[in-house]
This record gives C-alpha cells, sequence and structure tokens, in this order.
C-alpha cells in the first residue's frame, strides 16, 4: 500500500471541554483532498470519524488500513498495534506542540544541542536575528535553532 499523504487542517481544541482525552476538531486531507473530519468529545472515548463524502469514505477506509501497517507505538505505558486513532492523535499532538513552539519562538531565541532531551529548549532571552544566531553558532556549532525551523 502506497503511503497517502495525510495532513491536519483548521485544528480546533477545546481545553475546558477535556476530560479524559483532548477534545477536538479538525479536517483531514488525504492526498490533497479534504476527505474526512476527525474529532473528540474530551471524554475517554476514541476519535470521530465523519466523511466529506462518498470520496472522503473511500480515503478514511484507505487511510484506517493504512495506518494499520505502520509500526506498533510504544509508550511508557506499554506498546500496541498502530490505528487511525493513535495516527491522528499523534498528528494532533504534534501540531499543537508547534504551535506552542512558534509562540515561545515568537518572544526569545530557542536552541538545542544534539544530545539535548527530546523535547527540551535552551533559550536566549532575545529575539532571534543574525546578532544572536552568530553567538550561539560560535558557543555552540551543532546547535539547531528552533526559530529557523518552525
Amino acid at each position: 500500500m502506497s503511503k497517502p499523504e495525510i495532513i491536519i487542517k483548521g485544528l480546533k481544541t477545546a481545553e475546558f471541554a477535556s476530560e479524559e482525552t483532548l477534545c477536538f476538531e479538525a479536517s483531514i486531507y488525504v492526498d490533497g483532498i479534504r476527505a474526512f473530519i476527525a474529532h473528540n468529545d474530551g471524554r475517554g472515548g476514541c476519535n470521530m470519524y465523519d466523511p466529506i463524502n462518498e470520496v472522503g469514505k473511500k480515503l478514511l477506509v484507505m487511510c484506517e488500513k493504512y495506518a494499520k501497517t505502520l509500526p506498533q507505538y510504544v509508550t511508557k505505558w506499554g506498546s500496541g498495534d498502530m490505528d487511525l486513532d493513535i495516527l491522528i492523535g499523534d498528528m494532533v499532538e504534534e501540531q499543537l506542540a508547534n504551535k506552542q513552539l512558534k509562540g515561545w519562538c515568537r518572544k526569545e531565541t530557542l536552541f538545542r544541542l544534539p544530545d539535548d532531551k527530546e523535547g527540551s529548549y535552551r533559550t536566549v532571552k532575545e529575539k532571534f536575528n543574525p546578532d544572536v544566531k552568530t553567538y550561539i553558532m560560535n558557543k555552540y556549532p551543532n546547535a539547531i535553532i528552533m526559530n529557523e525551523v518552525v
């Protein structure tokens, strides 16, 4: 099975309604076609998927089959077979993390070193500019400046 391009657009979350799981709604595009709406009511259940039309139904089935071909997921609590809920959930979490990272990068300069713990960042309490970049690269030549990545 070829890998479909799955993209989340229009993500909306409701933190106040999130009890057991994240309450969200988003449009899911598959290979450039708006295929279905993914949403979760935040009460601990699985995601729900509403196809846009007949093409969306076929693309949803294709995405469900594709997700099952992916390697098992592994967490600190255990592992299991991959499915569309986990795939979409991971994509939603990644999009939210990127949004947060962009917000931080507007205020200061963030960077990582190759050995830094995943998700941790070092900061320069100044907005990113060429002088800050020069300072970081002179002190840490292997640094990855997040302001350039996001």
